[in-house]
């Protein structure tokens, strides 16, 4: 009976796993094709600002030039705010016990432009799964981070861990 209740709660906490895995790859799929878009949209705002820089641009009314002021702010705040997304992702695969239990442990490093970010561990032995996750605030844990997690931070764009 016990037995069945262990494996129960290893298959769930296996699911569990596995759905935060695919979320967050779907996340990451659609931040790389909203920073597609992003670099389009900033493109051709380069060009309309050189255009108006350069005094070849008129616009026939103060409502145009009050929309394309809009829509330059609006740009920034989706820039400031692209910089808070989680959009680097690294995995490292490793042995959790010293028994030839296969690599099948692994650490996730997910991190941002501004050295936040998260560590999802999951630790595989033959009788169960230890999961873990640890928050990552300006590269510096919230607590000590083991060496695969400190290499799964680091290899996901974060230029210094400390913890």
């Amino acid at each position: 009976m016990d037995k069945e209740i262990i494996l129960i709660i290893a298959v769930i906490a296996v699911l569990l796993f596995a759905v935060s895995v695919i979320l967050i790859i779907l996340t990451i799929k659609r931040l790389n094709r909203a920073e597609k878009r992003l670099q389009e949209v900033n493109q051709l705002l380069s060009q309309t600002r050189k255009t108006i820089s350069s005094g070849n641009l008129t616009f026939d009314s103060v409502e145009q030039q009050e929309v394309f002021n809009s829509i330059t702010e609006r740009l920034d705040a989706i820039e400031e705010k692209q910089k808070s997304n989680f959009d680097r992702v690294d995995i490292v695969r490793y042995f959790a016990s010293d028994k030839d239990e296969g690599r099948s442990s692994y650490s996730i490093g997910l991190t941002n432009a501004k050295k936040d970010g998260l560590v999802l561990t999951a630790l595989m032995y033959r009788n169960g799964m230890n999961l873990y996750a640890k928050r990552v605030s300006d590269g510096v844990s919230d607590v000590p981070l083991s060496e695969e997690e400190k290499e799964a931070v680091s290899r996901s764009k974060v230029t210094k861990i400390i913890g």
